[in-house]
Formats: C-alpha cells, sequence, structure tokens
C-alpha cells in the first residue's frame, strides 16, 4: 500500500471516529436534559415522561408537522455553524431573516405572472441576496474596525426588526382582516413552495429539500474546501493561520456573507412555504434556536441534522403536551433552558480541565523536568 493510500485512509477513520464521538455527545447531552426536564416535571406536579410522550406522538403520528419545523432550525443551524467554525459569532441571523423574508414578499408581489419555478428562483434569490448583504454590515466593521461582531449582530437584529415593522405597518400593509392582524397582503400562489402531500396533511414543504442541500452544501465545504481548511484554521489558531498566509478578513467576509444567505433563504421559505405573507415578527427568535442547535451538534452538519430533527419534534410536541396533559407550551422554553445548561455545561467543564491542565504544566516540577 502506498503512503499516500495509508494516510488518507487514516485521515478518514479519524473523520469518521470523530463524527461517532460528536453523535454520542450529542444522543448523551439530550438524554440527560430530558433526564433534568422530568425531575423539574415530576417536582413541579405534572407527569416526568410528558416530554417524551408528546415527541414519540409528534414523530409517530404528525412526521409532517415535526419536519416543518426541522427545515428552518436545520438551515438556521446550518447559518450559525458556518460562522462558529472559526469562532466568529454570527448572533444577527434572525435579522438576516427578517430580511431575505421581507425581500421575498416584495418581490414576490411584482412577479404574480411569472411561471411558477421563476416566480419561486427569483423570491428566494432575492432573499438569499438580501441576507447575505445585511450579513456584510458586521463583517466589514468587524475587519475595518475589529468591533466586537456580536455586539453589531444582535444590534443588527433589532434594526431588521424596527425596519420590517415600519414595512409591514406602513407601505405594506395588507387589507381588511389582514391589516388588524398587522400583515403584508397574501403573496401570488405562483411563488409558493410545494406542500409534501406524502407527509400528511402538514405544511412541510420542498424547502426540505433545499434544507438538504445546503446541508450537504456546507459538508463539502468544511471537510473537501481550502475555503473548509481555512475556516477551521482560522478558529483554531489564528496566529499559525496569518503565518500560514491565510486572509482572515477575506475568511471572515466570505463566511458573513454565506451564513447570511442561509437565513435569508430561510425567511423565504417561511414566507412562501408556511405563512404564504409576511405576518410581523413571525420567527419566533428561530436564531437563538440555530445558535443552541449549533453548539449541541458542536458545527457538524450532520449533526445538526439530528438535533434540529430533535428540536423540531420537540416545538411540534408542545401543542400535544397541552392536549395530552394541560400541560403549558412555555415548558418547551424550559427544556430550552435545560439544553443551554448542559451544553454550557459542557463548555465550562472544558475550560476547567484546560486550565487546571496548563496550571500542571507550568508547576516547578514540570519545568524541572
Amino acid at each position: 500500500m502506498k503512503v499516500s493510500e495509508a494516510f488518507s485512509g487514516l485521515v478518514r477513520n479519524q473523520k469518521a471516529s470523530s463524527a461517532g464521538k460528536t453523535l454520542l455527545r450529542q444522543v448523551i447531552l439530550i438524554l440527560v436534559a430530558m433526564v433534568l426536564t422530568s425531575l423539574f416535571l415530576l417536582v413541579t406536579g405534572y407527569d416526568p415522561f410528558i416530554v417524551f410522550k408528546a415527541i414519540y406522538k409528534s414523530i409517530s403520528t404528525d412526521i409532517g408537522g415535526t419536519i416543518r419545523w426541522m427545515i428552518p432550525y436545520g438551515l438556521m443551524g446550518l447559518a450559525v455553524a458556518l460562522t462558529f467554525r472559526m469562532n466568529l459569532f454570527n448572533m444577527g441571523v434572525d435579522g438576516q431573516l427578517y430580511l431575505g423574508a421581507i425581500g421575498a414578499t416584495y418581490i414576490s408581489m411584482k412577479m404574480a405572472d411569472a411561471p411558477h419555478l421563476v416566480a419561486v428562483v427569483a423570491t428566494i434569490a432575492f432573499a438569499v441576496i438580501a441576507g447575505a448583504l445585511f450579513a456584510v454590515i458586521p463583517a466589514v466593521l468587524k475587519i475595518r474596525l475589529n468591533c466586537d461582531e456580536v455586539v453589531v449582530t444582535i444590534l443588527l437584529n433589532y434594526v431588521a426588526y424596527y425596519f420590517t415593522d415600519y414595512l409591514v405597518l406602513g407601505p405594506m400593509l395588507g387589507d381588511g382582516t389582514l391589516a388588524t392582524a398587522r400583515s403584508t397582503n397574501y403573496t401570488p400562489e405562483n411563488s409558493w413552495l410545494t406542500r409534501l402531500k406524502w407527509l400528511g396533511d402538514s405544511s412541510a414543504n420542498t424547502g426540505l429539500f433545499i434544507m438538504l442541500a445546503v446541508l450537504i452544501g456546507i459538508a463539502f465545504i468544511f471537510y473537501k474546501t481550502r475555503f473548509g481548511y481555512e475556516l477551521k484554521t482560522c478558529g483554531a489558531n489564528p496566529r499559525f493561520a496569518r503565518y500560514g498566509g491565510i486572509n482572515a478578513g477575506r475568511v471572515i467576509l466570505a463566511a458573513m456573507i454565506i451564513s447570511g444567505a442561509i437565513a435569508g433563504a430561510t425567511g423565504a421559505i417561511e414566507v412562501m412555504g408556511i405563512h404564504h405573507r409576511f405576518p410581523i415578527r413571525f420567527s419566533n427568535s428561530m436564531g437563538n434556536d440555530g445558535v443552541v442547535i449549533a453548539l449541541l451538534a458542536s458545527n457538524n452538519p450532520f449533526g445538526i441534522l439530528l438535533t434540529s430533527f430533535f428540536f423540531a419534534a420537540l416545538k411540534n410536541g408542545s401543542n400535544i403536551m397541552q392536549r395530552i396533559a394541560d400541560v403549558p407550551s412555555s415548558l418547551v422554553d424550559v427544556v430550552r433552558g435545560i439544553i443551554i445548561f448542559t451544553v454550557s455545561a459542557r463548555f465550562g467543564i472544558s475550560w476547567f480541565q484546560n486550565r487546571r491542565k496548563a496550571k500542571v504544566e507550568k508547576a516547578p516540577g514540570k519545568e524541572a523536568a
């Protein structure tokens, strides 16, 4: 066997081992969160197994409803993971989603007579451009002025919220009851995404295929391209990346543009596949869910597929919990908080372990040795 072939085989085995560890870690963290949730329910007087029952029912009796939520969760998780890969925190995916959604709504109303395929492609393309351009702002501020991207992207979320509020309550306000509901008019049907009827009577639509295509594309970027290597290197060791000739500014700009484009496409899918209009503040913090999903999956694209499915089943199961046990839907927020706690605990443990290791290495006995 040639040395190059042996090396390639070793790399593949390492990647498979890493993916297996990520999957196992996800399952363990989810189980820990579920156990803690059950203990919380037991203490508060509810059925401790109601969350397990709700998730099971959401998969066994309403898989279409679960897939409906998996689409935006998966896309938002991928959008966040792309920047997290290089320790760049794009917390503005919610704002980029809104800009993409309002852009898709506007352009769809201008293409009422276009063929279905042309209208769909145009609305998604316009949303992608809107989300990407909005993500350029924090990227440029980070590159040129070294502004903290967390602060900038969070503040820009509010810019997007209030800008879309102005449009929906002003020039794009719908007629009649839609105006009362603070929404735009319905978009033309030629721009609607097709429902997946084989998943039952649900809102699951062809956005599923877009999400899977993006997932495969991100996985290819991460593991098979130079840009993916640059993302990982800049995140792991910026000084080494700089000495290696990697232009960190270019990588930051590209990562933010792609991340914003994915978030913008998510907005278009929500408008064209679910609501068929732009209802004010419809996102319900999908960006925050995307952050948790990406962290829980350790930024692994295929791990995001599993994690987003779990979050979707949990979201879809919240209504079931209300019906079968009179449990408030806000309990889902408690479960999400417990998951965030378990994820944070993992990072906290790693931080303490690294700090302890550094102290041991600096000990006098070590130096003398």
